[in-house]
């Protein structure tokens, strides 16, 4: 090992020294998987997760807590589009049981009724334009930020196969409902990095999920079929 990797270890447990086997079974108490390796191990492999030099500021990420996505463009979107949908469906009703409706009622309720349709066509109108907004962006106001979080994921990922046994898969649909890998991968950002979540969370799983396709891909051409424990080739990782 060079002057340089001692250097960066002792900078990333400098950094991590929050980092520890009592801290990382707190950030676990009610996960639902149970690790097959100690605390200490976890700790001390989450201690390997790049650091940067100093405390990273998180550049282009809105603060938030708690494990649903934050609003954004592409919630506000999806809910003006219910919304839509949804108004929609009530003017159906309305003509369809129009008779019905307007059967019996006072000239009173009857312009309560036509105020109201009117204001709920008004409603219909500006969702009917929200909902074809532009798309929250995914990128990263800086690239340097974006780089070090998916490699942080990298990382991470190879730690949760070897903690837990299971394969750190992910596609939106989980992402968005929560899931086993990026419920881990918060609470330990949030634990050794305070970091927050955001949308851009679905590009760095994505990219790091990738990254570690191709790292076995190069496994297997170097020791042969089958082999797809990147821990050991990429950072000897070892229980």
């Amino acid at each position: 090992m060079s002057a340089w990797d001692d250097y960066q270890r002792a900078t990333r447990h400098y950094w991590l020294a929050h980092v520890t086997p009592e801290s990382v079974a707190a950030a676990l108490a009610d996960f639902s998987l149970q690790p097959q390796v100690s605390f200490d191990w976890i700790a001390e492999a989450i201690k390997s997760v790049p650091t940067g030099l100093s405390p990273f500021e998180w550049d282009g990420c809105e603060a938030f807590t708690g494990r649903a996505w934050p609003p954004n463009r592409t919630t506000a979107r999806d809910a003006w589009r219910d919304l839509s949908g949804a108004i929609g469906a009530v003017f159906e009703i309305i003509l369809e049981k129009q008779p019905e409706l307007e059967s019996g009622i006072n000239e009173d309720d009857s312009r309560r009724i036509q105020a109201a349709r009117e204001a709920l066509g008004d409603l219909w109108d500006v969702a009917r334009s929200r909902e074809t907004m532009d798309a929250e962006p995914r990128k990263y106001r800086s690239t340097a930020a974006k780089e070090l979080r998916i490699e942080q994921a990298l990382v991470l990922s190879i730690i949760f196969r070897r903690a837990f046994g299971r394969d750190a898969t992910i596609d939106n649909r989980e992402v968005t409902a929560g899931g086993l890998w990026p419920d881990f991968y918060r609470r330990i950002m949030a634990l050794a990095f305070d970091a927050p979540i955001t949308r851009r969370d679905e590009t760095v799983l994505d990219e790091a999920r990738s990254q570690v396709l191709e790292i076995r891909r190069r496994m297997r051409e170097r020791f042969g079929a089958g082999e797809d424990d990147e821990g050991y080739l990429y950072f000897g990782l070892e229980n």
